[in-house]
């Protein structure tokens, strides 16, 4: 995985996160294997053909033609377009919960979690404006199609799972004092970002209204008091 950490040391909180979403982080944790790295590299021009063409429009002759790789190459890492659709969400959600873990890791008393929360989803949006187009391909077929029906809500699971633990941890060291079950929290604010981002679809000026954005903080900040 890239290295978020490392990243956001050297660059701080906004470039960092910029830098780790837009793939141009210097360095990475681990070494990638070759077909890791050319996976990735495939899985990139799969977002980038979904957010131009839709679930509809994924073709295997597209993303080759996008990622400059051959037909076979792609049938050897992906069974079918299904495929395709759930690991690029799947890699999404774990850069995502990777932001998650380190925005709340070493958060202290006096901290606004709700801020640094919101305030990092906001600042991903705009690194990654593509982010939830991804997600919307796979909404709209996620009633009848059982691939991407099992992998969402595994997705959805994991996402809230990161949440829910990692502020029982800011719990355990005094940071928040949660009014509500911190399962409800995690849900509650997944709703919350799910919400902007798919208006952010249509409406892409959003990112710029200030208001919007301490709106959704206040509105998590009122659970985590």
């Amino acid at each position: 995985t890239y290295d978020l950490g490392g990243a956001v040391a050297r660059h701080g909180l906004h470039a960092g996160i910029v830098q780790y979403f837009s793939g141009k982080l210097g360095r990475r944790v681990t070494p990638r294997k070759p077909s890791d790295a050319k996976k990735k590299h495939i899985l990139e021009a799969v977002q980038r053909v979904l957010a131009r063409e839709g679930f509809g429009g994924l073709t295997i002759s597209l993303v080759a033609k996008e990622a400059d790789v051959s037909r076979g190459l792609l049938h050897y890492y992906f069974k079918d377009r299904d495929e395709m659709l759930a690991l690029a969400s799947r890699q999404s959600i774990d850069r995502a919960c990777a932001l998650i873990r380190h925005m709340l890791v070493s958060t202290n008393p006096g901290d606004d979690v709700a801020g640094i929360l919101i305030n990092g989803f906001r600042i991903m949006m705009r690194a990654e404006p593509d982010f939830f187009s991804v997600f919307l391909e796979g909404w709209a077929v996620v009633g009848s199609n059982t691939t991407i029906y099992d992998e969402y809500r595994d997705l959805y699971q994991e996402i809230r799972s990161v949440k829910s633990r990692e502020l029982e941890k800011c719990k355990e060291r005094g940071v928040i004092n949660p009014k509500a079950p911190l399962d409800a929290i995690a849900t509650m604010s997944t709703a919350i970002m799910d919400g902007i981002g798919l208006q952010l679809m249509t409406e892409p000026e959003l990112i710029d209204e200030d208001d919007v954005w301490e709106s959704a903080r206040d509105a998590l900040a009122a659970c985590l008091a």
